[in-house]
């Protein structure tokens, strides 16, 4: 007698149970390590502890490289924030800028707006702008173009709202 399948659906068949076995095994494996009862006795019996004395999975704070530079002028608050940052903090590009003074024309330029999220972003703008000139800091008003609609909405159409010298 021969091993080989003499039909093909005698070899059709020999072919799907070597599937099906190959299947289990590769499904059955991962549970016989991870969930076998003395895998799982070992590793609740005793918690390991890390080389610092953290517990094992507890994050541990890696402030950024340079923590006498920019980082020891942030407030503590801050400074939490960049508690896990491997990176250096630079100082932002305006920390030394004095300002122009000059007169400012606020603009906004929007697609139309649909959303409850967009009318908050307007109204807090406006809000904004009315605190600057009750302050002194600003004059004059609100430059906006939002489109009317979403076929009106092309950067050369808002770009045209408002000439370049202002109203």
């Amino acid at each position: 007698m021969t091993d080989k399948p003499t039909s093909k659906r005698e070899r059709s068949r020999r072919r799907r149970l070597w599937t099906g076995v190959a299947g289990v095994a590769m499904l059955a494996a991962p549970f016989a390590v991870i969930g076998s009862p003395a895998a799982s006795s070992a590793s609740t019996a005793k918690v390991a502890k890390a080389s610092n004395g953290s517990t094992c999975g507890q994050n541990i704070g890696v402030p950024p490289d340079n923590v006498k530079g920019v980082y020891s002028t942030l407030p503590k608050s801050v400074q939490a924030t960049y508690g896990n940052w491997p990176f250096p903090l630079l100082p932002s590009a305006w920390a030394h800028f004095k300002g122009v003074k000059k007169k400012w024309t606020f603009g906004f330029i929007s697609f139309p707006i649909y959303t409850q999220w967009q009318i908050d972003i307007l109204s807090q703008i406006k809000t904004e702008i009315a605190k600057l000139k009750s302050e002194g800091l600003a004059t004059g008003k609100l430059l906006m173009n939002v489109a009317p609609t979403s076929a009106a909405a092309t950067p050369a159409q808002q770009i045209s709202g408002h000439p370049a010298d202002g109203p």
